[in-house]
C-alpha cells in the first residue's frame, strides 16, 4: 500500500516518539495514546490477551481494576451504541438529527464526537454514511465539522491510528493471533444489515484518506504537542496513513 494523496505533513518534534528526554516525559498519562501504541509495537508475545488485560489494569488503576460507572444518559447512550457500529442508531443521527451532528459526548466518551468514535473503531463504511449529503434531511443545513477537538485536544484523524488493543472493541472482545480485533455483534443489535464490523488496515487507510480530502489538516497538534504523524511512526504505519 503506497501513499494517499499528495501533501506535506510536518513532524514538528526533533525527538524520536517514545524516547524520554527526562523527568517531564516520565509524567505523562499512562491512560495516553502514545503509551498504549508503544506497548502494542513492542509486544513480542503470540497471546494478545495478556496485553488488553496489562491495558485494562492500566487504564482502570484509579477505580479499582474495575471500569468507571458509567451515568445512563440518552447521550451516553447513543456514543455506546455508534462505537459498537449501530448502523441504525447512526442512520438516526443523521437523517433526524443531523443539527446535533457535531455534539461532543462527555464522561467516558472523553469528549469524542460521533466521528472520533468512528476513526478509533476502523468504521470506514459509517464515517463514510456520515458525510455524504445525500443521506441527510432536505432541510439540513449545517455542516460537519471534520476536526473538532475532544478532551485531549485531538481531533478524530488522531484516533484512525488507535492500536487494535486499545479500540473498544479490542478491549471487549480481544485481537486474534496476527492483531485484528475480534468482531462480535452486540446482542441488541438484531440484524446484521444494521452493524458494522470493527476495522482493520485497510478500513482505516480509507477513514484516513477520506478525512485528508475533506480538507483536514495533518499538522495539527494534540495536548502532548504532537501530530498524527507522530502516532502514525510510533506505529509504523507512515506509510499509508499520511501523505508522503
Amino acid at each position: 500500500m503506497g501513499g494517499i494523496l499528495n501533501g506535506k505533513v510536518t513532524l514538528m518534534n526533533n525527538n524520536p516518539v517514545g524516547e524520554d528526554d527526562g523527568e517531564e516525559k516520565d509524567d505523562r498519562r499512562r491512560n495516553s495514546l502514545a503509551f498504549y501504541v508503544s506497548q502494542f509495537v513492542n509486544y513480542e508475545g503470540d497471546d494478545f490477551s495478556q496485553l488488553v488485560e496489562a491495558v485494562k489494569q492500566d487504564k482502570y488503576a484509579k477505580t479499582g481494576g474495575k471500569p468507571p460507572k458509567i451515568r445512563n444518559s440518552k447521550f451516553n447512550k447513543i456514543g455506546d451504541s455508534i462505537i459498537q457500529g449501530d448502523l441504525k442508531e447512526l442512520r438516526n443521527q443523521v437523517f433526524v438529527y443531523f443539527k446535533h451532528i457535531n455534539r461532543p459526548y462527555k464522561d467516558h466518551h472523553l469528549g469524542n464526537s460521533l466521528m472520533h468514535m468512528m476513526c478509533q473503531e476502523g468504521y470506514y463504511p459509517m464515517l463514510n454514511y456520515l458525510i455524504n449529503p445525500s443521506n441527510r434531511n432536505d432541510s439540513d443545513s449545517n455542516e460537519i465539522d471534520f476536526s473538532p477537538k475532544n478532551e485531549r485536544n485531538r481531533p478524530p484523524l488522531f484516533l484512525c491510528f488507535t492500536p487494535p488493543t486499545s479500540t473498544y472493541n479490542g478491549m471487549k472482545n480481544g485481537v486474534d493471533n496476527e492483531g485484528n480485533v475480534i468482531a462480535m455483534k452486540p446482542e441488541d443489535i438484531e440484524q446484521n444489515t444494521d452493524w458494522c464490523k470493527p476495522g482493520g488496515p485497510k478500513s482505516r487507510e480509507n477513514c484516513v484518506k477520506l478525512l485528508l480530502e475533506n480538507g483536514v489538516d495533518p499538522n495539527e497538534k494534540d495536548f502532548h504537542d504532537f501530530t498524527a504523524l507522530h502516532y502514525a511512526s510510533i506505529w509504523g504505519a507512515v506509510n499509508y496513513y499520511l501523505p508522503t
